[in-house]
């Protein structure tokens, strides 16, 4: 029963800190950019479901503590909301998995330019 209470206030929580998550991965840094910032968040969003529903099946078990299984990825999400949030209200406007995917794009294109010298960036 303690783990099933956990659980329910942690998911009413997570409401709260969603919005943090969203806006930074639903701003546009650029004209044309495609949606790596969706399809982050529904592997964030699935993993953090799939960690609370772990954590709690392991507390009703009473392997651990609902503390332990249920609290911690809810804290997990806050901190990579807030950070997420934090670098694109004052870091920059474009979010690291954005700069990671353009960094693969760039050394993708890289080598088949070597392959193929008549391609043409665009």
């Amino acid at each position: 029963m303690r783990a099933e209470f956990h659980a329910r206030l942690v998911r009413s929580l997570s409401v709260l800190i969603l919005p943090f998550l969203a806006i930074p991965l639903g701003q546009s840094g650029r004209r044309g950019r495609r949606a790596y910032g969706f399809v982050i968040g529904l592997i964030v969003l699935a993993l953090y479901n799939n960690l609370l529903r772990f954590g709690e099946a392991l507390a009703d078990d009473g392997a651990i503590s609902p503390w332990l299984g249920i609290w911690v990825p809810l804290v997990a999400l806050t901190a990579l909301s807030f950070g997420l949030f934090y670098w694109a209200a004052y870091r920059s406007a474009r979010l690291p998995p954005d700069v990671l995917i353009q960094h693969l794009e760039d050394a993708v294109l890289r080598q088949v330019r070597r392959f193929l010298p008549g391609l043409r960036r665009t």
